[in-house]
């Protein structure tokens, strides 16, 4: 019996990898006919593969729709039928939400089709202390606060129900597919009239050398894509027992260092810092034999000396120059963001009922600037907008989901798998001091996969090398300490 349920699993598996590969190839040909229908400018064109991915989220199997839409992240901006529309990658969370709570025979199996009693008290909660705040300081509900709560609702329920079935590897595939993808097409095709109007680029030195953004339209956030990426890639390589795909992999993640630098980001450049040494770290304790360990610091070494020896380093390190040369003090440094988040911080000491209740998730930012700004700042916006009662509700909402999937998992916190959730905790977190990404369709995004990391990470047996040490006691012999 034993043997058969392994049979069993054994061809689910395989079933499922089969899948998961026909719906990449799917994601693929949707993104290449929705940039050559962008191209021609032609609405009813357009709308084609705009279906076609509605298609694919109604369609394909939920436990495929994380992978999905980490694919689709850096194509949210063209996923629309003109620049000021609401992008079809939003919408498709509502797609999302009816399907995981049909009573369809995909759900009876995980326990789907049930309402999350927890989930729910949370997002109505939250609810609450948001509408008392649109309340009290006269704010309107917009399609943001819906858009945040109904996912605050389906991130733990999703977790729950398919814990077992979401694979951090395919999660791997897509977001780097789909950030690879967007990347290289969005600097051959970013000066075509019908693309540039759905991104920005900022020119620093000349007309031969940009600051790209990807199709996201900010380079920071586009960076931040990269270093995601980046975070999963290397988690897959370090955990994985041979050498069959090294070479691929990390050229995947040259190619992604590459996109990241095109940025002219600095936090790029700090964080990547920051995952190379993670990734060091943890090299000397890889399974499998050193000559993995040994072709992998050759191999990046040997691609980053490369690099640097080229005209195309020269004018990359020559944007960095230009953004570095003014700088006199931490708020140069930061491009106003030191100063940005004192005022807030300096908004919440002179307002505490405001501190306390937050905006009600209303993008309103009125802290005294003369202007409209949000703070760049992950961390302070989630204070302006829920508060410090909504943030503590956000806190167990975070360990709630969690634990939908790690269940009884302890996360380590020590050895080489540690290293490992910190190279995640970089690639998905990183960022927030130095970005608003609240109401950007990738905040939740970057939680869930975190989470999926996180399993994938605390179910990786980590192999301690074995010790051979002679000891001689009456009679001599050896003994094998492992």
């Amino acid at each position: 019996m034993e043997n058969l349920s392994t049979e069993f699993n054994d061809s689910v598996s395989v079933g499922r990898e089969k899948t998961q590969k026909k719906i990449l190839f799917i994601s693929i040909v949707i993104a290449l006919s929705l940039l050559g229908t962008q191209l021609t400018g032609s609405k009813p064109l357009i709308a084609i593969p705009l279906i076609a991915f509605y298609a694919l989220v109604t369609f394909a199997p939920l436990y495929s729709l994380l992978p999905v839409f980490l694919f689709f992240l850096p194509w949210a901006s063209l996923l629309k039928l003109q620049p000021e529309k609401q992008t079809a990658f939003s919408l498709a969370i509502i797609i999302f939400f009816v399907r995981l709570f049909l009573p369809t025979k995909e759900n009876k199996i995980t326990g789907g089709g049930t309402i999350d009693i927890k989930a729910l008290m949370y997002m109505e909660i939250l609810t609450v202390l948001c509408i008392f705040a649109k309340m009290l300081w006269g704010y309107p509900i917009k399609a943001n606060f819906v858009r945040i709560l109904m996912l605050m609702f389906v991130v733990p329920a999703y977790l729950k129900k398919y814990s077992t079935r979401i694979s951090f590897k395919w999660c791997t595939v897509f977001i780097a597919c789909g950030t690879m993808l967007a990347s290289y097409l969005a600097i051959a095709f970013a000066d075509y009239p019908n693309i540039s109007r759905y991104i920005s680029i900022d020119e620093i030195v000349s007309n031969e050398v940009t600051r790209y953004a990807g199709f996201s339209g900010d380079p920071n956030t586009y960076s931040m894509l990269s270093l995601a990426a980046i975070s999963c890639i290397l988690i897959m390589l370090v955990t994985s027992k041979g050498g069959k795909y090294q070479i691929l992999g990390y050229s995947c993640v040259l190619l992604l260092i590459y996109q990241g630098l095109v940025s002219i980001s600095k936090m790029f450049v700090l964080l990547l810092a920051i995952l190379i040494f993670l990734w060091l770290w943890t090299l000397p304790k890889v399974k499998g034999k050193a000559y993995i360990q040994l072709f992998a610091v050759v191999f990046i070494t040997a691609g980053i000396l490369i690099a640097f020896s080229t005209d195309w380093f020269d004018g990359i390190y020559s944007m960095y120059l230009a953004r570095m040369k003014d700088t006199e003090n931490l708020n140069d440094l930061t491009t106003g963001r030191a100063w940005l988040q004192k005022s807030y911080l300096s908004f919440f000491y002179k307002h505490p009922l405001k501190l306390i209740i937050g905006q009600g998730i209303s993008a309103q930012y009125d802290v005294g600037l003369g202007h409209s700004r949000a703070s760049h700042n992950t961390l302070i916006q989630l204070v302006y907008e829920y508060g410090l009662f909504g943030v503590g509700v956000f806190i167990f909402w975070f360990k709630y989901s969690a634990g939908n999937i790690l269940e009884k998992r302890e996360i380590p916190l020590k050895g080489m798998r540690f290293a490992l959730v910190l190279i995640m905790v970089v690639g998905c977190f990183g960022a927030w001091p130095a970005l608003d990404l609240m109401f950007k369709d990738a905040f939740f995004y970057y939680i869930t996969l975190f989470f999926v990391a996180l399993k994938y990470i605390c179910d990786y047996e980590e192999e301690k090398p074995k010790r051979f040490v002679q000891k001689y006691f009456e009679g001599g012999g050896m003994i094998n300490e492992g």
